[in-house]
């Protein structure tokens, strides 16, 4: 019987350990992959609608917008990116757009279409490209802290810009 309890005291503890490891890893793995669509640490978004003003708080006030989401990893070249969604419903052709920092970095965007509640990350660093991934190619980073991200139409109206906290 002596035996039977180390047994299950070795089990216990085994689950314990491995439970308390798991939880450690995916905690690490989600502060260092955040989710396109935000979470709680994700900073407010700050957009201006398409053809519409936005309100103060930076909420969207009609259908057929898009908003700069976030920019992750500003500084750091690898991880820097810029998460972008359509809040509209409508199909929305992306070809010509630019994004762009103050210092008058762009990026065009190539032929994309976005649909209804979909999403694009544009990198910073070279890749290639998918629908939901777009790489500028740049060997350098090119966000701040501090600084303004503006989206522009193919006819260079701003449609939004974000605030890098």
């Amino acid at each position: 019987m002596n035996r039977w309890k180390r047994l299950l005291t070795f089990l216990v503890l085994n689950v314990i350990v491995t439970a308390l490891t798991m939880w450690v890893v995916l905690s690490l793995w989600s502060r260092a992959n955040p989710l396109p669509g935000g979470t709680p640490e994700t900073p407010p978004t700050q957009t201006t609608g398409i053809g519409a003003d936005a309100t103060p708080s930076g909420a969207a006030t009609t259908a057929g917008t898009l908003e700069i989401n976030t920019v992750v990893a500003p500084g750091d070249q690898q991880g820097e990116r810029v998460l972008i969604r359509y809040l509209g419903e409508e199909e929305l052709s992306l070809a010509g757009w630019q994004l762009e920092d103050e210092d008058g970095n762009r990026f065009v965007f190539p032929a994309l279409r976005m649909f209804g509640g979909g999403a694009v990350t544009v990198h910073t660093r070279a890749g290639v490209n998918t629908v939901l991934e777009l790489f500028w190619g740049l060997d350098r980073p090119v966000w701040a802290a501090g600084e303004t991200v503006t989206l522009r139409d193919a006819d260079g109206a701003v449609q939004a810009t974000y605030i890098i906290p």
